[in-house]
């Protein structure tokens, strides 16, 4: 008895070992009719495993992956191409392999089969069919070939070599096995996966560490002694332990060659992921289980403990409480409200196209207020609710556009839950579009243009760096098509090729109709540049290497301020070569280059507010969204006096007023002791004084022997060294 325990243990061993990847249902036809089972439920067996392998199939097409039959076409069988046993020889991709370097299937797979006794009832040595039988479960799991499987799970030397286990177990307890929803290799595998981003799980096909870890994890759950499978109880019996297993992924890796079986694993992680992930909301595609449900529930219940504990604190402790609650509260709310639906990405018309439904919204809404309601049960009010940015997720794609469709609603939801803002996410790009603008349904387009078709985008840079692939973008609002807009659309866009880049120089550079080049400014955000646009166009990104001739005389304390903001657009030379750094700057010339430089330049706005600035003048643009901003205030309430040059306290109040606007900041406590460092505080006018206090604190704006100078006018260079300290501005925390 202990010998036909052996026999199972392996098969099954090795079968967990490599339908742990792919999830495949053990095929049972020839199996059954050997040991008199019921020939019905094998045959619903082999649907379920043609079912799964078609769905696998489908969407490794879909990926256009090429990787995974690679590593099957690396897998023969005994008796292919003269092998005698079945072996693993080196993988390669569009070429021919080399037949005379080959691994052993027994070999690579002996951390686990070394510890069993391959010997059937009889004791002959059923070390070479029951190789073949684990080759076929490698072979499959990487081409999906059910045909192919079949054929060999029939040959009567594989069902002579699998008859001999023990005659308690059943084709149930397999299925226990492999498919009990708690315990089972499935239920782990979705498990896990669904507990992984889409990002991660590429990352399990290029990180061997995470990949480890994965598999280490993943045989762990299953390989417990609580967990009642027979077949879990035979392996642990003989001693075998997820180590092993997780070995011999190892060693197939290694024999079979690193490099194309981390990016067949990746291919494989990603279909199977794409086609079992359960989205994060009930609905929409065929999700069977509901995050949302579970997480709120549990939240009522955390909450509920708190209000009794909240409505008998005091003082700090009771406020201390009130924030753990509304902490919760923010934690689920985020949760739900990002949304990794990678998984339902569809590949229509060689785009990755993802569309929303009406009734998943309302489910996020559902979830959304009931979570509100249970923190204003708890502490007496939703006021503390931060829902943050919605964040729609299509994970990484392999297709060179993008469609994203999302319904009214979610704009419904996005007003009433007060949300920072939209966010999709594409691979690493995103586009973050504004709430408070849209009332229909909205369809974001992007294109992703690499190599060749790039290059020819980006000629208008010619001899200059180019740091990101092209991207374009349009929208449709309402089935109609728009090309500007009334709030930016922020691109958030992966940068690369950076070794030799001057990272302060890099900007977003806009193809416009005529093909040339405008530069667009943006802030660098790590390995991202963020640039707000309010209108569509294709963006990329490259070094803006500006020179100027006449600038010696403020190289070292403007020198490197000039180039700077010269590279993000926001200020231009007098003439081909010359900044004129000793000019003095007029109040229309500041307006554009703050505006311009803090991304807040939107050629919609409009403002009759001044009289001497008519909607032809140059700057009218600028100066209208500085008033509509409140950055500006005018010279008089009707007037804005562009042509005068700015004074020093003026400059100071439209920076500061500036940064309040797009970072949020508010005025220093003490004005007039920020003021009186200096010696000319007097003649800091009333209404210049708490944003001159606050520049000067901030260090935007330095004074001179211990005075302001509010009055002097400042010089361009001055304009450029104010600015380039704006822009890089950050709050003390």
């Amino acid at each position: 008895m202990v010998l036909k325990k052996k026999v199972i243990a392996g098969t099954i061993a090795a079968s967990l070992t490599f339908t742990a990847l792919a999830g495949l249902p053990l095929s049972d036809k020839g199996l059954a009719e050997k040991l008199g089972i019921n020939v019905a439920y094998a045959a619903d067996s082999n649907i379920k495993l043609a079912d799964w392998a078609s769905k696998i199939k489908k969407q490794l097409s879909a990926q256009q992956a090429v990787y995974s039959q690679s590593v099957a076409d690396a897998v023969y069988l005994k008796g292919e191409e003269e092998f005698s046993v079945a072996s693993v020889t080196y993988a390669v991709y569009n070429g021919t392999p080399n037949l005379s370097v080959s691994t052993s299937v027994y070999d690579i797979a002996k951390p686990v089969v070394g510890k069993l006794n391959l010997t059937d009832k009889d004791g002959n040595d059923i070390q070479e069919d029951f190789s073949n039988l684990v080759a076929g479960l490698i072979k499959f799991m990487f081409n999906q070939d059910t045909n192919a499987f079949n054929a060999l799970r029939d040959e009567p030397s594989i069902v002579n070599a699998v008859y001999a286990v023990d005659p308690t177990m059943t084709f149930a307890d397999l299925d226990t096995f492999l498919f009990d929803t708690n315990t089972g290799v499935q239920a782990s595998l979705i498990s896990k996966l669904n507990g992984l981003s889409a990002t991660d799980v590429l990352a399990l096909g290029t990180d061997p560490v995470a990949r480890n870890k994965f598999f280490d994890e993943l045989f762990a759950s299953v390989l417990t002694s609580s967990n009642s499978s027979k077949v879990v109880q035979l392996l642990l019996a003989q001693g075998v332990t997820s180590a092993d297993f997780a070995d011999v992924v190892r060693n197939f890796r290694f024999y079979v060659g690193p490099e194309i079986f981390d990016k067949a694993a990746a291919e494989l992680f990603t279909a199977y992921r794409t086609v079992f992930y359960t989205p994060p909301y009930t609905g929409g595609g065929g999700g069977t289980s509901s995050v949302i449900s579970p997480s709120v529930a549990q939240l009522a219940q955390e909450l509920a403990d708190l209000k009794g504990k909240i409505a008998a604190a005091t003082g700090d402790e009771k406020d201390k409480l009130i924030a753990q609650a509304v902490s919760k509260t923010n934690e689920v709310v985020e949760k739900i409200l990002t949304l990794d639906l990678s998984s339902q990405v569809q590949n229509v018309n060689g785009k990755a196209t993802l569309t929303l439904s009406a009734a998943d919204v309302t489910k996020l809404i559902t979830a959304v207020s009931d979570a509100k309601k249970a923190l204003a049960d708890a502490v007496g009010s939703s006021d503390g609710l931060n829902v943050g940015e919605i964040t729609i997720n299509l994970g990484a794609i392999a297709q060179s556009g993008a469609s994203v469709s999302l319904p009214q609603e979610l704009w419904t939801l996005a007003n009433d839950s007060k949300a920072d803002g939209v966010a999709i996410k594409i691979g690493e790009l995103s586009a973050t579009l504004p709430v408070g603008t849209f009332t229909e349904a909205v369809t974001l387009g992007v294109t992703i243009e690499t190599g060749d078709a790039a290059s020819s985008v980006t000629s208008g840079v010619y001899g200059k760096s180019v740091a990101s692939d092209v991207y374009g973008f349009d929208l449709q609002v309402g089935g109609k098509e728009v090309e500007q807009f009334n709030k930016a659309i922020t691109l958030r866009l992966p940068l690369k090729n950076l070794t030799g880049v001057d990272k302060e120089l890099l900007t977003t550079g806009r193809v416009e109709a005529d093909g040339t080049i405008s530069t667009q400014g943006g802030t660098i955000d790590g390995e991202f540049i963020v640039e707000p646009r309010y209108s569509f166009s294709k963006y990329f990104v490259f070094e803006n290497k500006v020179t100027f001739n006449d600038i010696a005389k403020v190289q070292a304390w403007a020198g490197r301020q000039i180039q700077v903001v010269a590279a993000k657009g926001a200020i231009e030379g007098k003439s081909a070569g010359v900044f004129a750094p000793q000019d003095k700057i007029t109040r229309a010339e500041f307006a554009k280059i703050l505006i311009t430089a803090l991304n807040l330049d939107n050629t919609l706005a409009t403002s009759s507010k001044f009289s001497d600035v008519p909607a032809s003048h140059w700057a009218a643009p600028y100066i209208a969204v500085a008033a509509e901003q409140g950055i500006i205030n005018g010279k008089t309430p009707s007037t804005f006096a562009p042509n005068a040059t700015i004074t020093r306290a003026e400059m100071a109040t439209m920076i500061a007023r500036a940064l309040k606007v797009t970072q949020g900041l508010k005025d220093i406590d003490n004005a007039e002791a920020a003021l009186s460092v200096f010696k000319d505080a007097s003649k800091i006018g009333s209404a210049f004084r708490s944003s001159v206090a606050w520049a000067a604190a901030s260090d935007i704006i330095i004074g001179a022997n211990g005075k302001f100078l509010p009055n002097d006018n400042a010089t361009r260079a001055e304009a450029a060294v104010i600015i380039y300290r704006a822009i890089n501005f950050k709050p003390q925390a």
